[in-house]
């Protein structure tokens, strides 16, 4: 009798528990029933992870926790937060329109994927807006056609379509204007587009146009060095050179029958950059040779040293100069190519050569000093020279100066008025 009753105070006992914990569960299930924080469902599923309530309120759960996800993604708004947001819950069903109050889209995922879309699209955007030319439009057209979107950005994407369209138009009447080069073309650019990308450069190229048709019909030298100094960068700065070579040519002949310094001098001052400058500067070269050779008849030239370690250039030598005097030293090459210019006290000048054999000089504006003067073979090594000056011994002066000449002149006139004596 007595285990008989200690059997119907345990069932009893349980019973009642039972009743208790489903009433508790209950009453805290209507405690969060209408909350939206993840901590309420999380705690309530701590105490209750058998309740009745646990599989709504699991679902509850992940539809707040996948709404916050939501918001997080949204308030970055970049592809790689909805990327990750879309890799999350790509495969996940959730009903979440219980007890949710429309925080969140019915479908998240598709919104985040339509959002990927739109950003790509204003990416590509504006790359086109970067390089703003029909190629980039043109390839942001055809992202568009092939369907690679889920945007429903309609307004935005409308208006790029638009804008797009017309850039490759406007480029379009551009290049054409630029390829038949008129003064029509180039208005009906402008006409089209008053306020076009390429507004100044059209104004430009009509002025330009208008000069060149007036330069044309003057036809003369003053004209078209004139209209080419102050064009020198544009399309018809050639074309007016090559006007300029029949007013060359005849000078050019004029300059030969006279044949002396000044008249190449001269032709090389009104042609810098003529047909015939550099043959011009080799008859100047030829002459200045002659006066060397006339003053040193003999040639006292050492070969130059070169870096045989150097890669070897099939068409052009290296070539370091040192002026290692107190005078300025007067420089002439003459062979593929004909130079002069001069080297300061302590400078050296590099210089680009065609290879072959040269003759070269150098000296010094001072009566008691003879020029030096050889040949020398370039195969396209690195060349180097120091020019020195040698006393009467034939050793190396350095004090060799303006005072030193003075002082052994008067050294040698002192010398004469003793003897006369």
């Amino acid at each position: 009798m007595k285990n008989l009753f200690s059997a119907i105070f345990i069932l009893t006992t349980l019973t009642v528990n039972a009743q208790f914990f489903d009433f508790s569960a209950k009453r805290d299930y209507k405690k969060i029933e209408n909350s939206n924080l993840i901590l309420d469902y999380e705690n309530y599923l701590s105490n209750h992870p058998k309740s009745k309530y646990s599989e709504i309120v699991t679902l509850k759960l992940k539809c707040l926790q996948r709404n916050l996800d939501w918001e997080n993604a949204s308030k970055k708004n970049t592809i790689s937060a909805y990327q990750e947001f879309v890799e999350k819950y790509k495969k996940w069903w959730l009903d979440c329109d219980v007890n949710i109050n429309n925080e969140i889209p019915e479908d998240p995922v598709n919104r985040a994927l339509k959002n990927i879309s739109c950003l790509r699209i204003e990416k590509e955007w504006n790359v086109c807006k970067k390089f703003d030319d029909s190629i980039h439009y043109n390839l942001y057209l055809n992202y568009y056609h092939r369907g690679f979107h889920l945007c429903d950005d309609e307004e935005f994407i409308t208006w790029t379509l638009v804008h797009a369209s017309d850039r490759i138009f406007e480029d379009s009447l551009w290049h054409g204007a630029e390829l038949h080069q008129t003064i029509l073309k180039y208005n009906d650019y402008i006409e089209t587009y008053p306020n076009g990308k390429y507004l100044a450069d059209a104004i430009d190229n009509i002025k330009l146009i208008s000069d060149w048709i007036s330069t044309k019909t003057e036809n003369t030298y003053q004209a078209y060095t004139e209209f080419r100094n102050n064009n020198i960068d544009s399309k018809f700065a050639d074309s007016a050179k090559m006007c300029l070579k029949p007013f060359e040519q005849k000078d050019w002949a004029k300059t030969q029958k006279i044949n002396t310094y000044t008249a190449y001098s001269a032709f090389e001052k009104k042609y810098t950059d003529g047909y015939y400058y550099d043959e011009a500067e080799k008859a100047i070269v030829e002459m200045e040779f002659a006066k060397v050779k006339k003053k040193s008849p003999v040639s006292n030239w050492m070969p130059m040293k070169f870096d045989e370690t150097t890669a070897r250039d099939k068409e052009f030598s290296i070539i370091d100069m040192e002026n290692g005097t107190a005078f300025p030293i007067n420089v002439l090459l003459s062979g593929p190519e004909s130079k002069r210019f001069t080297i300061l006290p302590g400078d050296t000048k590099t210089f680009k050569l065609k290879n072959g054999t040269y003759t070269l000089s150098g000296s010094i504006d001072k009566a008691f000093y003879n020029p030096y003067w050889g040949t020398e073979n370039f195969v396209g090594y690195e060349y180097s020279a120091k020019w020195i000056i040698k006393n009467q011994y034939g050793g190396y002066d350095p004090n060799f100066s303006d005072e030193y000449l003075n002082r052994n002149l008067k050294s040698i006139l002192d010398s004469l008025k003793t003897n006369k004596k």
